[in-house]
């Protein structure tokens, strides 16, 4: 239902702002079912209109570092890390000290660790929770003094979320303690 309604956005809003939020729509919608060849062309349609250097960014900053993370992601899930770097990246510069960010920061740390770039992936996972604005970094630390970023979506029966800390251990380990409660 939700699908048909954006497609009906996208026949009647072409050129507006409207349209990026639907191709954002579709994406979200897209991405959920595993379907990320057809998600990937829908988050490139909502972060920018047109190709090159004739495109025409998404005005709204949120909706674009968002569009351009799930582009990072889709390239990851279809198995091209190497191409999600440019996108990831772009979050980063478009949205700083925002969550999408530092989750772009983590991204891009796990892909470079998935291709054995150990010296890049510790660079990035360094960045995550570092890009926050002073009052951000403040009420974002732990006991330790290091950077935190928790992000949580609550829904009738459940609650899931992210977690991003900077951590003074081996991840090997980090991982072994994760899987084994």
């Amino acid at each position: 239902a939700a699908a048909a309604i954006y497609e009906q956005v996208l026949e009647r809003a072409v050129g507006t702002p409207a349209e990026f939020t639907a191709q954002l729509g579709l994406g979200r919608i897209r991405f959920a079912a595993g379907t990320f060849d057809e998600a990937l062309e829908r988050f490139q349609r909502a972060s920018a209109r047109g190709a090159g250097v004739q495109a025409e960014p998404n005005p709204d900053v949120s909706e674009r570092a968002e569009a351009l993370y799930h582009v990072g992601l889709c390239h990851i899930r279809l198995g091209q890390n190497d191409r999600c770097f440019p996108s990831l990246r772009a979050v980063t510069e478009v949205a700083p000290g925002t969550a999408w960010a530092n989750r772009a920061f983590f991204e891009i740390g796990e892909a470079h660790l998935q291709s054995g770039s150990f010296t890049q992936a510790i660079a990035n996972f360094r960045m995550v929770g570092a890009s926050l604005d002073q009052a951000q970094s403040s009420s974002l630390r732990v006991d330790l003094g290091r950077p935190l970023v928790l992000q949580s979506t609550e829904t009738s029966n459940q609650v899931t979320g992210e977690i991003y800390a900077t951590i003074a251990y081996p991840f090997n380990l980090v991982m072994a303690g994760l899987n084994n409660p």
